[in-house]
C-alpha cells in the first residue's frame, strides 16, 4: 500500500474493526479478511451493515471461487480480491472507490503517484516477509514440478509473480507468470526447461537481500532481565488467548527496550510477525509459551 500515499489505520480482528467504525470513523475503503479468528469477514461486515455503516468494504479471500463475486454482494460487500493479492486489482479497487470519488485530491497526487508505483520504496519489513516466502517457495516449485502437482505449482507460482512485483522485481515477476501460465496451459516442456533456472534466480535474490541486511553485533556480557521477560510473556499468552493484539503489542514494546541474546530477540520478533502478518493468535502464544519455558530451564 506504501505507494498509494493513503493515510491507513489496521484492525487486526472484526471486533477491532466494529470498535473503530462505532467511534465514528469513516473510511474511503474497508479491505476485510475472509477468514479471522472468533468473528469472520462476512459476519462482521454484516454487523457493520446491521448497524448503518454505508462505506466501502471490499473482501480479501483466499478462496477465489466461481461465483464468489454475487456470494460476497449479497453479504454486503462491494468487491472482493482473491489473494495472495494481485497488485493489479488491487490497484483497480483502490482506482474505483477512492481515486474517482476523489478527483480533484488524486490530481495533486497524479505525478509523484506515477513515480512511487514504479520505484516503490521497500521497506526492510517487507523484505524479510518476501525472503521467508522466497524460501518456501523455491523449494514447493522444485519439488511440484518434479512430482507433477499441478495446482501447488500454478498457486506457487502465482505467490512469487505478486511478491516479486510488490518488491519491484518486475523482470523476475514476469518469469513467474511466464510459469504460471505454461502450467495452466499444459505446457510441460516450458515447465521442465524453465522452473530450476527460475528457481535459481530466486535463490539468487534471496542471497542478495540477505547480505544487503544490516547484522547487529552481539555484545558478548548481555545479561537478559529474565524476570520482566517472563512477566512479559505471560501477559502476550494471556492477551492472545483474548485476541487481545494491542495488549500483546504493549508487552512487546517493553521488552524491545531491554537488551537481549540474539536467539530471544529472533524469537520476540516472530511472535510478532505473528501477530502482525498473519493475525495468528494461537501461534503467537505457542512461541511465547515455548521462550517462557526455555528461560525457565536456563534460570
Amino acid at each position: 500500500m506504501s505507494p498509494y500515499q493513503l493515510t491507513i489505520e489496521t484492525a487486526l480482528s472484526g471486533f477491532k474493526a466494529i470498535e473503530k467504525v462505532e467511534k465514528g470513523e469513516l473510511y474511503d475503503i474497508i479491505f476485510m479478511d475472509h477468514m479471522m479468528p472468533l468473528m469472520d469477514g462476512i459476519e462482521t461486515t454484516k454487523k457493520l451493515r446491521e448497524s448503518g455503516y454505508g462505506g466501502i468494504i471490499v473482501a480479501l479471500t483466499a478462496n477465489a471461487l466461481v461465483g464468489n463475486d454475487k456470494m460476497f454482494k449479497e453479504n454486503g460487500f462491494d468487491g472482493f480480491i482473491a489473494k495472495p493479492i494481485d497488485v493489479r486489482h488491487l490497484n483497480a479497487s483502490l482506482n474505483k472507490f477512492v481515486r474517482d470519488r476523489h478527483p480533484d485530491e488524486a490530481k495533486k497526487y497524479k505525478a509523484a503517484e506515477k513515480v512511487r508505483i514504479e520505484t516503490p520504496a521497500v521497506s526492510q519489513k517487507l523484505l524479510d516477509v518476501f525472503r521467508r516466502d522466497a524460501e518456501k517457495a523455491a523449494v514447493m516449485l522444485r519439488e511440484t514440478a518434479a512430482n507433477g502437482d499441478i495446482k501447488l505449482f500454478t498457486t506457487t507460482a502465482h505467490a512469487m509473480k505478486s511478491a516479486l512485483a510488490n518488491i519491484g522485481e518486475s523482470e523476475s515477476s514476469g518469469l513467474a507468470q511466464a510459469l504460471e501460465n505454461a502450467r495452466l496451459s499444459g505446457d510441460l516442456e516450458y515447465i521442465a526447461a524453465n522452473t530450476e533456472d527460475f528457481v535459481k534466480s530466486l535463490e539468487a535474490l534471496i542471497a542478495r537481500f540477505a547480505q544487503a541486511e544490516p547484522q547487529a553485533e552481539e555484545a558478548a556480557d548481555i545479561k537478559e532481565d529474565s524476570a520482566a521477560l517472563t512477566e512479559q510473556l505471560k501477559i502476550i499468552k494471556e492477551a492472545c488467548e483474548t485476541y487481545d493484539d494491542a495488549a500483546a503489542y504493549a508487552a512487546l514494546d517493553r521488552l524491545k527496550e531491554k537488551p537481549w541474546k540474539k536467539e530471544t530477540a529472533a524469537t520476540l520478533n516472530a511472535i510478532r510477525d505473528a501477530l502482525f502478518l498473519h493475525s495468528d493468535f494461537e501461534g503467537a502464544a505457542e512461541t511465547a509459551g515455548a521462550l517462557d519455558k526455555t528461560c525457565e530451564v536456563s534460570e
